[in-house]
């Protein structure tokens, strides 16, 4: 129990953070977050007046940014360069975006989002903690090795959203590591997870974050070898 304590001792004190919370709770709070997604104008959706066109042009606006955004950095890239990208005249841009970080959103937003229903859902399964471990890291590099754009775009620019928006992204990121965090505190009280380093989350999200710069699907090594790889090394063994 002493290696549960020194590692709980190390989580943060918001609510939000604090492993053991049940199931039930998780969904509830990742249900408040796609909830609000259209009454706190946190998309550029909700913010959009009729008629604005969310098809096409919307997602070749948000993939030339994402790329734009990848290679330059988002305050280096002016909305006249995504519209000369996306083919679109002088203003145009305006008739499908709100804002330049209505897209920046729009890249980094979905991913988080499904990493996180996602590891909820493995954190309420059955599965002993070291193979919830595995899996949390097979869906991280599944996001790198699919959206290797959007990945990086998310990692850089976390601090270029502003208040509202700013506030919702350190949440959504919060508590997916909370997952991880809920996951390794419960391993060690089950006795599965044994030695178990505090700073492990952040080492462990640290490793598959930098992945980012360098793996490249058809290497030598697949996203789930990687992945397993990490979570071993990690883990000492």
């Amino acid at each position: 129990m002493e290696s549960v304590a020194r590692f709980q001792s190390n989580l943060p004190t918001d609510s939000a953070r604090t492993p053991g919370r049940s199931c039930r709770r998780l969904h509830g709070r990742f249900a408040w977050v796609t909830a609000t997604e259209s009454t706190t104008g946190q998309t550029g959706r909700a913010r959009r007046g009729p008629g604005r066109n969310t098809g096409a042009t919307r997602q070749r606006i948000v993939a030339e940014s994402a790329r734009l955004f990848a290679d330059r950095g988002y305050h280096a890239t002016g909305v006249a360069d995504i519209s000369r990208a996306a083919g679109l005249g002088s203003g145009a841009l305006y008739h499908h975006m709100g804002s330049k970080e209505e897209i920046l959103l729009e890249i980094c937003r979905p991913h988080v989002i499904e990493v996180l229903a996602r590891g909820e859902a493995i954190q309420c399964s059955d599965e002993p903690a070291l193979q919830k471990l595995r899996k949390l890291a097979r869906v991280h590099m599944e996001m790198i090795a699919t959206r290797t754009l959007e990945l990086r775009v998310s990692l850089r620019e976390l601090d270029s959203f502003t208040g509202s928006n700013k506030i919702e992204m350190r949440q959504l990121r919060d508590r997916t590591e909370a997952v991880w965090d809920a996951i390794v505190a419960d391993g060690l009280r089950r006795g599965e997870l044994a030695g178990v380093d505090p700073l492990f989350v952040k080492a462990v999200l640290g490793a598959l974050n930098y992945a980012v710069l360098w793996f490249h699907e058809g290497g030598a090594l697949s996203s789930d070898e990687v992945a397993d790889r990490i979570i071993a090394l990690m883990l000492g063994e």
